[in-house]
């Protein structure tokens, strides 16, 4: 079976992984404001190259 693969579009870790880990980290005990910062940061930093 041939066709896209999961987050070839690239938006798999803004609409899948990253809320998916937040709702993780969240689960552990961390505050969502400061992951949902930190994510934004990761994704920024991975956008820059």
């Amino acid at each position: 079976m041939s066709g896209p693969t999961f987050g070839h579009d690239g938006r798999a870790l803004t609409h899948i992984l990253g809320p998916m880990t937040i709702d993780m980290f969240v689960g552990m005990g961390d505050s969502r404001k400061y992951a949902e910062s930190s994510l934004r940061r990761a994704a920024e930093a991975i956008a820059a190259g």
